[in-house]
């Protein structure tokens, strides 16, 4: 199954709107929408395995940018935690292999604070918003996965 955005902002959105009692369970929220979605990527026909290690890595980096309550700081823990979530993770399947990074992250951070800027918090438009950016940068990641004949190795998009 392809990486769908409109899956991403819903599931951004019914978080936002759950109005987690706390920062930790906010960031667990946003983490989860985003590793749900995230999982469904393929690489040829290779698919991730997991994606759990990753989840929690972001929520705390989500996490600890959140307590500042400072909107640069939020949109750089994003960044930052696009190009951690998606270092090397395993690619299963008849194409096997390890993810190589998320490009895009570099730019999420200008696009997150764009959008933190013009909508306010926990809106259907801030949640597209916010999914727009993320599967903009995620759709950058590529993997080196096996191939059954020569070359035997190649670089491929997600999708």
């Amino acid at each position: 199954m392809p990486l769908l955005q409109p899956v991403l902002e819903q599931a951004l959105f019914v978080t936002m709107q759950a109005y987690p009692p706390s920062i930790p369970m906010a960031a667990q929220g946003l983490a989860a929408a985003y590793a749900t979605y995230a999982v469904t990527g393929t690489f040829l026909t290779g698919t991730i395995a997991t994606l759990e290690p990753q989840e929690v890595a972001l929520a705390a980096a989500l996490g600890s940018a959140m307590v500042s309550l400072d909107a640069v700081a939020y949109a750089s823990a994003w960044s930052a935690g696009l190009a951690a979530f998606w270092a090397g993770v395993p690619v299963v399947g008849a194409n096997t292999g390890a993810t190589i990074g998320c490009p895009g992250a570099a730019v999420a951070q200008t696009a997150i604070l764009a959008g933190l800027n013009a909508m306010p918090a926990y809106t259907l438009e801030a949640a597209k918003l916010l999914a727009t950016a993320l599967h903009t940068a995620t759709m950058t990641v590529t993997a080196t996965v096996s191939l059954p004949a020569p070359p035997f190795t190649t670089v491929a998009p997600i999708l």
